[in-house]
């Protein structure tokens, strides 16, 4: 029986058996043996969707500030024509 060996790169230890082969077999032999088992969460997947909410709040926050730099140089703007009058 062939076996791989995980590198260690995600969540288990180097080293560790992260495959099992079951069959040839029906399928509904093998859920018999494997129906409650579920899968590892897709932790790329996870941080992928992660990292898209991250990168769309930098983006709405760098808008803000840089409305509110605009919004910043019209009032000192507004501000030196006061200046200018009130003179």
């Amino acid at each position: 029986p062939a076996s791989i060996q995980d590198a260690g790169h995600t969540e288990v230890a180097p080293g560790t058996t992260t495959v099992l082969a079951i069959g040839p077999a029906r399928s509904r032999d093998v859920d018999r043996v494997t129906g409650h088992l579920r899968p590892l969460p897709d932790r790329a997947r996870q941080l992928e969707r992660e990292n898209e909410k991250l990168r769309a709040r930098a983006e709405r926050l760098q808008k803000e500030l840089d409305a509110s730099k605009r919004r910043q140089r019209q009032i000192a703007q507004q501000l030196v024509r006061i200046g200018r009058h009130v003179m």
